[in-house]
């Protein structure tokens, strides 16, 4: 497609989305995400990726077509690429090449057999793509901050900035290879099967490599329990070891980048394609990461600033929400904190995020690094894998097994860089926010109930008391639970009193210390 007709695309998109918002009609909607849809598929570049990334999140049964790979080019018109960049006809390569079922963004992949009999995957740019891509980065590039990136100082040209480097990496099937072959050396999962690259065969938009053959997660939702757990176990132990061990992460993790079957020994593989976006974190921010890990489990948080800004973040912007990061990290890392299999429903950030920072939650986001939101993704696709697989794993042992001894001690004796004069001049006195909940029930000759618990387990106090003091407070007191959630969160938890009566030679006393 020429640069004139993907323009003529990209405005037909844009009244289709106008369409869309302003339609009062259900049909009319329906048929416009379905419009959507079909534009994004044919722009491909950057319009199929957003929509990828919009139908990964299952914001949009529509645009799941997307993950399918379709609307593949026919074979006829990608020959031209693979012997330009090969510098042979095809006859001399291979055996046999077939037309392709498997069309994605910035390529599509033909089935082959090399002349040594090897069955391999052969990738192969659009002609097209590269210019397109150029001028819809430049498109990019004009586009303003508005609304909460205006607001609260987001650095968007650095967003512009990370979404160009890696669409022009992304283009460069030598790096992809080059970055596959490595991920394939440094992660040592069970389970995972990374594809053999063919060097010989590959050039800046040609990647050859091993076929591999499986299922999509949607179609192995009937296998037993143990194959999902194994399924999710291979897929957590996989994210733990890129970031914490090898520190390069799959930054792309739609469906269709993963394939299921069971091995040879009868066990489930899966098998990892695409690694166009990948996401590099440096060893700095890697120990500051998992120090942060670790001392939330610890129900300690006071190198939260310093290790936030040890990742990248902004610390002049967290100075302003000072007082909330350690409830944020309980938020953030709640699936490490228990020794036991985490629900992932149970992980529900965006609305406590919310409840905790109101409109503040975006001086945290605005303090971010650009990259970040790569790494989120990778995070929320696996949250999302396991939701489907529907089975839950202990988070804190499999990270333990992931990283080994030596990372986790090296994480523990991490020490930050220093934080600047003006940052630590700012910070907000945090000595009056509260470590533990306790619970106590006395009499004047024993204490009965003596309970100690993380503060953060007020906010569930109605659920982790004990019946009979429940039943006795709801009798006995007109106490509301639910004030008491808006009265720690607005206090930010500072200590604090939280309920005492005395009822006939019982007294009963909840504090924050």
């Amino acid at each position: 497609m020429n640069r004139l007709a993907r323009w003529k695309h990209w405005l037909t998109l844009a009244w289709t989305l106008l369409r869309l918002r302003f339609s009062r009609n259900q049909a009319n909607h329906q048929l416009a995400k379905q419009a959507i849809s079909e534009q994004l598929s044919e722009l491909g570049g950057i319009a199929m990726k957003i929509g990828q990334v919009v139908a990964d999140t299952g914001h949009s049964e529509e645009l799941r077509g997307l993950l399918d790979k379709k609307n593949a080019r026919p074979l006829s018109d990608m020959l031209p690429i693979l012997e330009q960049e090969l510098e042979q006809p095809v006859d001399a390569l291979f055996l046999n090449i077939e037309e392709s079922s498997s069309a994605a963004s910035l390529g599509q992949v033909h089935k082959a057999v090399l002349k040594n009999g090897q069955i391999v995957a052969v990738k192969i740019q659009y002609p097209y793509i590269a210019d397109a891509v150029k001028s819809e980065l430049k498109l990019a590039g004009l586009m303003p901050g508005l609304g909460p990136v205006k607001k609260w100082g987001m650095d968007i040209n650095a967003y512009k900035q990370v979404l160009a480097n890696n669409m022009q990496r992304e283009l460069d099937y030598r790096s992809e290879s080059s970055r596959q072959q490595f991920m394939a050396q440094q992660l040592s999962v069970d389970g995972l099967l990374i594809p053999q690259v063919y060097n010989d065969y590959c050039s800046s938009r040609v990647l050859v490599q091993s076929w591999e053959q499986g299922e999509l997660l949607d179609q192995v939702l009937d296998w037993s329990k143990v194959d999902r757990m194994l399924i999710a176990r291979t897929l957590l132990l996989t994210l733990f070891q890129s970031i914490f061990k090898v520190g390069q992460v799959h930054g792309d993790p739609h469906m269709g980048n993963s394939f299921y079957r069971h091995g040879q020994n009868g066990r489930p593989e899966v098998v990892l394609l695409d690694y166009g976006c990948t996401i590099e974190i440096s060893q700095q921010a890697r120990l500051a990461l998992l120090q942060l890990i670790i001392e939330t489990r610890n129900n300690r948080a006071d190198k939260a600033l310093a290790n936030f800004s040890a990742m990248g973040f902004e610390p002049e912007k967290l100075v302003y929400i000072a007082t909330e990061l350690p409830l944020l990290t309980q938020i953030l890392f709640k699936p490490f904190v228990a020794d036991e299999p985490f629900e992932t429903q149970q992980w529900l950030i965006k609305t406590t995020f919310s409840e905790l920072l109101g409109d503040k939650k975006w001086w945290f986001r605005s303090a971010g690094p650009a990259n970040l939101f790569l790494l989120m993704r990778a995070f929320q696709g696996l949250v999302r894998q396991m939701q489907r697989l529907q089975v839950s794993l202990p988070w804190w042992p499999l990270l333990q097994q992931a990283v080994g001894e030596t990372v986790m001690h090296r994480a523990a004796l991490f020490k930050a860089p220093d934080l600047p004069s003006q940052v630590l001049a700012a910070v907000r006195d945090t000595e009056s926010i509260a470590s533990v909940l306790r619970i106590v029930v006395s009499t004047e000759k024993e204490i009965m109930v003596d309970m100690t618990l993380p503060a953060q387990a007020a906010l569930d106090l109605q659920e982790i008391m004990p019946d009979d003091i429940r039943i006795k407070i709801a009798s006995e007191t007109d106490f509301d639970f639910k004030q008491l959630k808006q009265r720690l969160l607005s206090s930010h938890f500072n200590t604090q009193e939280i309920l005492v009566f005395k009822k006939q030679q019982k007294s009963y006393k909840i504090w924050l210390e």
